[in-house]
């Protein structure tokens, strides 16, 4: 059957449009946020002095000390213990890229480079940390990018099976701060987060977010009953 000229400019005209969304959507899908620079660290075998002689002794003399405390952990320092780490990680045919995060007022933004079948993704996780009445820490999940497109509600979904599927492959979610602060993100279950330094039990009862730093005050814990959980 032959085609009209007419029809045959509508059909290149329904082409061309087709691409055009198509180009629109592959360049949100591949952007690549400029503000995006994990640290370069001088030695990657090195664990970052930052996270030792700054932060985690500071956390250690304070828990000695009987009564209420603040620890101020700065952007830069912890993405130098981050970017130190042993990246990339390799899950299945996923690889993850140096994260970088960035602490802006209420709000941590979590960003790295995700690549699939040789395809770089720039993912930029949106998370805002809270404590309710009783105590209890929510690490809720405010948005989810892939590039500039927001998949926040995909994201969560995907996110959630996969968290319940691990689960149920081991019992490590009442003792594992890693496990907890998973659940907290992937499946909004909130909680008790208490610490034990050395032999003492620690509460974090206060989180404010400010530009480049991050205050988290911590408090004195001594019921014996109280769980702490393993970093």
């Amino acid at each position: 059957m032959k085609i009209s000229k007419k029809r045959k400019r509508k059909l290149i005209i329904l082409l061309a449009v087709d691409l055009f969304v198509a180009a629109i959507f592959i360049t949100m899908l591949l952007y690549r946020p400029g503000r995006y620079h994990p640290p370069q660290p001088a030695n990657n075998n090195e664990v970052s002095p930052y996270l030792t002689h700054e932060l985690l002794s500071e956390l250690y003399n304070n828990a000695q000390e009987d009564g209420p405390f603040e620890v101020v952990i700065e952007q830069a320092g912890i993405n130098d213990a981050i970017a130190r780490a042993k990246w990339p990680v390799i899950f299945d045919d996923v690889i993850f890229e140096t994260p970088q995060v960035f602490f802006t007022p209420e709000n941590i933004l979590i960003m790295g480079p995700v690549k699939l079948k040789g395809v770089e993704f720039v993912i930029t996780a949106k998370i805002h940390p809270r404590l309710d009445e009783q105590g209890l820490l929510h690490l809720n999940v405010e948005s989810m990018k892939v590039g500039v497109m927001n998949l926040t509600i995909v994201a969560k979904i995907i996110g959630q099976k996969m968290y319940q599927h691990r689960m149920s492959m081991a019992d490590i979610y009442t003792t594992d701060l890693r496990s907890r602060i998973a659940g907290a993100l992937f499946d909004k279950r909130p909680f008790l987060p208490v610490l034990k330094i050395a032999r003492r039990k620690v509460q974090i009862d206060e989180i404010n977010i400010e530009s480049a730093r991050l205050t988290v005050g911590f408090n004195p814990v001594n019921e014996p009953n109280v769980q702490a959980l393993r970093w």
